[in-house]
């Protein structure tokens, strides 16, 4: 089984995300960047919260989450959307964290030590 692609720390992916949002406000974006880039851009945040290491979702809270993905990530796709879809997006990924939340071993620790 081949490894797992290794994640950029979040932090640095946070400062990446309000990079290309500062690139994309400081020069209006092409009919291609929103066709092609932009998924691909997406895909990316939705893939860095999928692959999070288990000691990274046990570490992390609703807002760190906020902070670092969702929030640079809407920046990056505002002038894009309508509000409705920002909305959608933020909840996207929140559940994203959520599952990747429960799919960790640190949960299923926590509730059998509860049970026992």
């Amino acid at each position: 089984k081949a490894a797992p692609p290794s994640t950029l720390p979040l932090e640095e992916f946070r400062a990446l995300l309000v990079a290309l949002s500062t690139l994309v406000t400081m020069h209006p974006s092409s009919k291609a960047w929103d066709t092609s880039v932009l998924p691909r851009v997406r895909a990316a945040v939705m893939g860095r919260v999928e692959r999070m290491r288990d000691e990274e979702v046990k570490s992390l809270d609703r807002d760190q989450i906020l902070r670092c993905i969702c929030e640079p990530f809407v920046g990056l796709i505002a002038t894009k959307v309508t509000p409705r879809e920002i909305e959608d997006t933020r909840e996207e990924l929140l559940l994203l964290f959520y599952r990747r939340r429960l799919q960790s071993p640190f949960l299923e620790k926590r509730l059998k030590a509860l049970t026992d």
